[in-house]
């Protein structure tokens, strides 16, 4: 499964959502063709979307998102970053937990389950993958995943 062909699947869906805040969304891919994991398209798709919503949902108007997907010695990283809010570093660590204290309405008052990133912990978990939060209180968020290449075999990597 190529990664870029679902994120240019998704891609005009998310920045429909980008537009409503004025955000400035661009995706950058630096991955060559052949370069593919195996994996559930619903999936990653759900996995693309948690992670960009999260960022729209936390990113003031007039602000800044981009999504980077690239080589990594592990496979293949999907990064999200945002010019947004940022998260408390006491809140962290509780972002995989369900229902957490973690969950805060957005810059628009954006609700939200609590969900998101635990969704994505599992999916990302379910693919062999991993993913990590750095995060800086008032000047943004950048959440990565990396999903392990596919070998020819069509197994993980």
């Amino acid at each position: 499964l190529c990664i870029s062909e679902v994120i240019k699947t998704n891609e005009l869906s998310v920045k429909h959502l980008s537009q409503i805040k004025n955000i400035d969304f661009t995706v950058e891919d630096k991955t060559t063709d052949g370069m593919k994991v195996s994996g559930n398209p619903g999936a990653i798709a759900r996995i693309v979307n948690n992670l960009v919503s999260n960022a729209i949902k936390f990113t003031p108007k007039d602000g800044k998102i981009k999504l980077i997907l690239e080589p990594v010695e592990q496979g293949i990283s999907l990064s999200v970053t945002d010019s947004g809010i940022g998260i408390p570093r006491e809140k962290l660590s509780q972002l995989f937990d369900k229902f957490s204290k973690a969950s805060r309405p957005g810059t628009e008052g954006e609700k939200g389950t609590g969900l998101g990133l635990v969704i994505v912990k599992q999916l990302m978990g379910l693919h062999g993958g991993t993913i990590d939060v750095t995060s800086e209180e008032g000047k943004g968020t950048r959440v990565q995943v990396i999903f392990p290449l596919m070998k020819s075999s069509g197994e993980p990597a």
